[in-house]
C-alpha cells in the first residue's frame, strides 16, 4: 500500500510535510498517504451523493413524489449556495492550472499524480453540485434533500482537517499565492457547509402533493407541522428542532394544544393506506407472511437503524482502547506532545459520534416500532369489521383470538420486539470483541472475569423474575381493590340503605394491605436488583485482577483502566441478551396469532349499483341464507356432550344449484350442505321508503339486514344494493330520571 501511495505521489513536496513529526508512523503523519487514503475517496463519496440526489429529481419512481418551488428567501438562500459552489469550483480550477503549470516550468519542483487528480476531484465535485442545485430551482422534490446537504457538510469536515496540513507545508515557504488561493477556498466551502447545517428552504408554492400549510396565527400549534419535516441537517442530528417544545415544557405542564401535530408519515391513517395494498398482495400468494409484508415496508429504514447501532457498538470500544492509549502517552516522557492531542482528540470525535449513532438508533428504531403498532392495530380493527362467520370459526388458533388481546398485547409485543430486535445481534457482537480486548490485555485471567460475569448472571436472572412476579401480583391486587371499590360506589343506595359501608371497607383496607405488601417486595428486589448492577462490575474486575497479580503478572494503569472499561461494556449484553431472547420469543407468537387473524375469511363487498329511477334501493329475490354447514355444526356438538350429534331436519337443508353471478348483484348456490338460517326471502325495499320488519324473538329479523350486509353467506338467489347503504343499530338505554324525562331527553316540554 505504501508503495502504491508514494509511487502515486512522486515529486510532491506534499508527503514531506509532516515526515519529521510522525517519525513512529510514517503512513498516518504522511500528507500523501491523507490524500490518498481520506481525503479523496471522500470526496468521491460526496460526488456520489450529489448524483443519488439527481437521481431522487429525476427517477420516474420520484415523478409523483411531494415536490415545491423555492420563493422568497429560500431562493435567495439557493441562489448564493449555488454562486458559491460555482466560486469553489473556480478556485479549484485556478489551482489546478497553476500545479500543471508549475510541473511544466523547468527549474521548478514537479507533483505528483494525487495532486492534479485531487484538485481536479474537487472542482468536479463543487461544479456538480451547483449543477443539481440549479435542476432544484426547478423542482425541488423533498424525497432525498438530505444527501445533497450531507454532501457539502462532509465536504467541510474534509477542509478541516485538511487545513492544518496546508498551513504547516506553508510555514517558511513562500508559496503565498497557492496559500491565498486555498484560504480563499476553504472559506468558500466553509460558508457553504454552515448554509447547509443551519438554513432549510421554508418558502415554497406546492407543485405537487398536499399543501398543509395556513397562516401561523390561525393555527394552533397541535395543528401545525412537525418541525422535524424543515429541520436541517445539524438540527436533526442534535434533535434541536424539539428545542421550543422543551423550553415551553419547563416553563409550564405541556397540554395537549402545546405539542405539535404528527408528521404525516407518523399517522395512523396514512400508515394504513401504505400497509393495505402490500398486505392485500401478501394474501394472493400461496403463503401470506406477515413478517415479510413488514420488511417490505419498514425493512429499509429499520436496517438503517441497525448500521447506526453497528456504529454505536464500535464507539463504544473506542474509549477503552484511547483510554489506554492515553495512559501510556503520560507515563512515556520521550512521547512528542501531539500524540496526546491526536488521541484525545479522537477520543472525543469518535465519542460525539457513538453517541450521535446511539441517540438516532433509538429514534429511528423507535418510529419504526410506534408505526408498525399503529399499522397493525389499524389492520385488525379493519379486520374485524369484514371478518365472515366462517373466518371466526376458521384458523390456526380457531375462536380463541380477542381482538382486544391482538391489539393491546399482541400489537405491542411486535412493537417491543421491533424496538430491541438489533439487540439480537449486537450483544453477541459486543462480548466476543469484549473478550478478544480483554485477552489482549490480561490474557487468560480475564477468562475468569468473564466466567464470573457469567455465573452472576442466574443470580440477578432470579431477581428480576420475583421482581416482575411480585410487582403483576401487586397488579392483580390493586386490580381487585378498584373493581370492589367500584362496585361499592355503583351500588352505593343499597350499600347506604343496608349499612354495609363498614363491610365494603374492611375489603377494601384489607386488598390494599395485600397490595402493600407485594408492593414492599417489589421494592425490596428492585433495590437488590440495582445493587447488584452495580457491583458486579466491581467484583469482576476485582476477580480478574487478583488472578492477573497472583500470575506473577505487573498490573499497569493502563491495563486496570482499560480492562475496567471493557467489562463495563461487556456488561450490558450479558444482562439485555436473554430478556431480548424471550422478548422475541413472544413476539414470534404474537406474529403468528395476527398473521392468523389477518389471512381469515372476510365478508365480500359487493358492487353497489348507482340509483336508478324506477329501481328499488335493496331487493332479495329467493334468498337462501346461512351460517355455516352441516359439518362444522355437527363437529361443534360433536365436541360438546356426550359425543352424540343431531341430525337437522331434512326440510331445512336446501338442495345444491348452480352458482352465478350477475353485474351488481350476489346470486349464487351452495356446494356444500349447510344449516338454513333463512329460507325462501324475498325484500323489495323503494328509494325513499320506511320499511319495518316485524316478527316474534328469534324469527330472522336481524338476519335479514345481516343479509342486506352481506355478513351471512348467500346460498341461492339473489341481493342487490343500489347507492350507499348504513346500518345504525339502537339498543335500549335509559338515564336515571323519571319516564318524562327520559322521554324528552333534555329538550323542553311542549303542553301544545
Amino acid at each position: 500500500m505504501s508503495s502504491f501511495v508514494f509511487s502515486f505521489c512522486t515529486a510532491s513536496e506534499w508527503k514531506k510535510s509532516f515526515s519529521s513529526q510522525f517519525e513512529d508512523n510514517p503512513d498516518l503523519g504522511n500528507a500523501c498517504f491523507t490524500e490518498t487514503a481520506i481525503i479523496f475517496p471522500a470526496h468521491l463519496l460526496v460526488i456520489l451523493l450529489f448524483l443519488l440526489r439527481y437521481w431522487f429529481l429525476n427517477a420516474v419512481e420520484f415523478q409523483t413524489a411531494p415536490a415545491v418551488k423555492l420563493t422568497g428567501s429560500s431562493m435567495k438562500i439557493q441562489n448564493y449556495e449555488i454562486a458559491a459552489s460555482l466560486a469553489a469550483a473556480t478556485i479549484a480550477l485556478i489551482q489546478l492550472f497553476s500545479v500543471i503549470a508549475r510541473n511544466t516550468s523547468p527549474g521548478e519542483a514537479g507533483v505528483g499524480p494525487i495532486e492534479i487528480v485531487l484538485i481536479a476531484t474537487i472542482a468536479a465535485m463543487y461544479g456538480l453540485g451547483a449543477w443539481v442545485m440549479a435542476q432544484e430551482k426547478k423542482c425541488f422534490v423533498l424525497a432525498g434533500a438530505i444527501t445533497r446537504r450531507m454532501g457539502f457538510v462532509l465536504a467541510g469536515v474534509i477542509e478541516i482537517f485538511k487545513f492544518q496540513g496546508v498551513v504547516t507545508k506553508v510555514e517558511g515557504s513562500d508559496e503565498n499565492t497557492f496559500f491565498i488561493l486555498y484560504l480563499l477556498f476553504a472559506a468558500t466551502a466553509w460558508g457553504l457547509t454552515l448554509a447547509e447545517l443551519f438554513v432549510y428552504p421554508h418558502e415554497y408554492e406546492v407543485l405537487r402533493g398536499p399543501d398543509y400549510r395556513q397562516l401561523q396565527s390561525q393555527m394552533k400549534k397541535s395543528e401545525m407541522e412537525s418541525p422535524e419535516k424543515t429541520a436541517d441537517f445539524f438540527s436533526l442530528i442534535t434533535f434541536m428542532w424539539m428545542s421550543p417544545l422543551l423550553k415551553e415544557g419547563a416553563r409550564k405542564p405541556l397540554q395537549e394544544e402545546d405539542v405539535y401535530g404528527l408528521a404525516d408519515y407518523d399517522q395512523s391513517a396514512n400508515l394504513h393506506k401504505q400497509w393495505v395494498p402490500v398486505w392485500k398482495d401478501h394474501q394472493t400468494r400461496s403463503d401470506p407472511s406477515l413478517r415479510k409484508a413488514i420488511s417490505e415496508i419498514w425493512g429499509t429504514r429499520f436496517w438503517v437503524g441497525g448500521s447506526l447501532k453497528l456504529i454505536n457498538d464500535g464507539a463504544q470500544f473506542v474509549g477503552p482502547i484511547f483510554l489506554g492509549l492515553i495512559i501510556d502517552f503520560i507515563g512515556d516522557e520521550n512521547a512528542p506532545a501531539w500524540k496526546g492531542y491526536f488521541y484525545a482528540g479522537l477520543l472525543f470525535v469518535c465519542t460525539m459520534i457513538g453517541a450521535a449513532g446511539e441517540a438516532q438508533y433509538f429514534q429511528i428504531v423507535m418510529r419504526v416500532g410506534m408505526q408498525v403498532r399503529a399499522a397493525l392495530q389499524a389492520a385488525v380493527f379493519r379486520k374485524s369489521m369484514y371478518i365472515s362467520n366462517k373466518g371466526r370459526r376458521e384458523g390456526k388458533f380457531g375462536v380463541n383470538l380477542a381482538v382486544n388481546n391482538l391489539i393491546s398485547s399482541d400489537c405491542e409485543n411486535v412493537e417491543m420486539a421491533t424496538r430491541n430486535f438489533h439487540i439480537l445481534w449486537s450483544s453477541p457482537l459486543r462480548i466476543f470483541v469484549s473478550m478478544f480486548l480483554l485477552y489482549q490485555q490480561l490474557s487468560w485471567p480475564s477468562l475468569v472475569g468473564a466466567a464470573f460475569l457469567v455465573l452472576m448472571m442466574p443470580l440477578q436472572k432470579q431477581v428480576v423474575t420475583k421482581l416482575t412476579q411480585y410487582a403483576r401480583a401487586g397488579f392483580k391486587k390493586a386490580d381487585k381493590r378498584v373493581k370492589k371499590e367500584k362496585e361499592a360506589v355503583e351500588a352505593m343506595q343499597i350499600v347506604k340503605c343496608y349499612a354495609w359501608e363498614n363491610s365494603f371497607v374492611d375489603e377494601a383496607q384489607q386488598l390494599r394491605e395485600e397490595e402493600l405488601l407485594f408492593l414492599k417486595k417489589s421494592a425490596v428486589l428492585g433495590a437488590l436488583n440495582m445493587c447488584l448492577i452495580f457491583s458486579v462490575p466491581v467484583l469482576v474486575s476485582s476477580v480478574s485482577f487478583t488472578v492477573y497479580v497472583l500470575a506473577g503478572n505487573e498490573l499497569t494503569a493502563s491495563k486496570a483502566f482499560t480492562s475496567l472499561a471493557l467489562y463495563n461494556v461487556l456488561r450490558m449484553p450479558l444482562i439485555f441478551f436473554p430478556q431480548v431472547v424471550a422478548q422475541l420469543t413472544v413476539a414470534m407468537a404474537s406474529l403468528d396469532r395476527l398473521e392468523d387473524y389477518l389471512s381469515r375469511d372476510e365478508v365480500q363487498d359487493k358492487d353497489v349499483q348507482p340509483l336508478q329511477p324506477g329501481l328499488p334501493a335493496v331487493s332479495i329475490n329467493n334468498g337462501v341464507f346461512s351460517w355455516g354447514n352441516l359439518d362444522s355444526r355437527d363437529g361443534d356438538k360433536k365436541s360438546k356432550g356426550n359425543g352424540k350429534s343431531k341430525k337437522p331436519n331434512k326440510e331445512m337443508k336446501h338442495q345444491p344449484v348452480t352458482r352465478q353471478k350477475s353485474s351488481g348483484s350476489v346470486a349464487c348456490g351452495p356446494e356444500e350442505d349447510y344449516l338454513v338460517t333463512l329460507k325462501d326471502i324475498n325484500l323489495t325495499a323503494e328509494e325513499g321508503a320506511l320499511v319495518a320488519i316485524i316478527g316474534p324473538t328469534g324469527s330472522g329479523k336481524s338476519s335479514i339486514l345481516h343479509a342486506i350486509l352481506g355478513e351471512i353467506p348467500t346460498k341461492a338467489g339473489m341481493v342487490t344494493t343500489r347507492g350507499t347503504l348504513a346500518y345504525v343499530p339502537q339498543q335500549a338505554w335509559i338515564f336515571n330520571a323519571t319516564i318524562k324525562e327520559n322521554i324528552l331527553f333534555g329538550l323542553e316540554y311542549d303542553s301544545k
